[in-house]
């Protein structure tokens, strides 16, 4: 009106900006959702031993963990884990059974957030890993007993031990992938 021009745009000033958390927060929750899809999708043929995805899934996990610059990243990734069991054509045919899957995540964050820097060597974040993988089982085991069902795993092996034991050895393996594959990279750009 005072016959000025405008300094800045209009349009540039109400179109959204996209901030690098907002793109790492979008980046998690796919990344979840890529985890729980890969799982869900991907089937070893009839592998018959309990926890072979976690291999891949705490790969994805763990990589996301110590890459990622928020404190709390499993809000973003349970978020996308989620998602994708609620879809009905992944398959799942018991979706409380597969939220056990949220569970790895949350506990990876609690551990690795209250474990001081200096004890984030390797050996010890694939430990944890296997840790917060082995949760599935345990959820599995809480949730039968509960409802009185037995859990299937332990019917098929014949102890509660070999389905923790397989889930823990599996995420070992995967989270120590990840973690290799980022301190790799991490060394590598110094």
């Amino acid at each position: 009106m005072t016959g000025k021009q405008q300094t800045k745009p209009i349009s540039r000033i109400l179109a959204p900006s996209l901030t690098n958390q907002t793109i790492e927060a979008i980046v998690l929750l796919l990344l979840g959702a890529l985890a729980m899809f890969v799982h869900a999708r991907f089937r070893w043929g009839n592998a018959n031993i309990p926890g072979h995805h976690g291999i891949e899934f705490m790969a994805i996990l763990m990589a996301c963990r110590l890459t990622t610059q928020f404190k709390w990243s499993s809000v973003f990734m349970v978020i996308g884990i989620g998602s994708m069991v609620a879809l009905p054509f992944l398959g799942f045919k018991n979706p409380i059974s597969a939220l056990g899957y949220m569970l790895p995540v949350v506990a990876l964050d609690l551990m690795y957030t209250s474990i001081p820097k200096r004890f984030h060597v390797k050996w010890l974040l694939a430990v944890l890993g296997g840790l917060a993988y082995a949760m599935v089982p345990i959820y599995r085991l809480v949730l039968s007993v509960s409802a009185g069902i037995p859990y299937p795993s332990a019917l098929k092996h014949g102890s509660i031990l070999i389905p923790i034991a397989g889930f823990f050895f599996f995420g070992l393996i995967g989270a120590g992938l990840a973690v290799g594959i980022v301190f790799t990279i991490k060394s590598r750009k110094k």
